[in-house]
């Protein structure tokens, strides 16, 4: 399952301790990509370099963007009353995380 709010995607795992312990660093590496990668398409339709990261949560991981340098991003990406949207990390994300999300459900199966 995945959460999408404004600064950052959450990706939840069922067997989130068990997949972790069995494949140490492999999925940072996956989530660290593509980190990488939303940050770059991003930056590609976007107004500025918004830093991109990837930390844990309690039950998977999160990739988060933006930094208090950057705290536009969210008015820019969903619009405010005075200009319409103009998103650039939503597109990015969505074409990064199927192939996040394909990669590690593989881990869950190979359990």
């Amino acid at each position: 399952m995945a959460e999408w709010r404004a600064t950052h995607v959450e990706m939840r795992m069922d067997r989130f301790d068990e997949v972790k312990r069995k494949f140490p660093g492999y999925i940072e590496k996956v989530l660290s990509e593509a980190a990488d990668d939303i940050a770059n398409r991003a930056d590609a339709r976007g107004p500025a370099k918004i830093p991109a990261r990837v930390k844990e949560s309690s039950k998977g991981w999160l990739v988060e963007w933006g930094t208090k340098k950057y705290f536009y991003g969210p008015f820019i990406e969903f619009g405010t009353i005075f200009m319409p949207a103009r998103p650039f990390v939503t597109p990015a994300v969505e074409a990064v995380f199927p192939g996040v999300k394909a990669s590690l459900r593989s881990l869950e199966k190979l359990l």
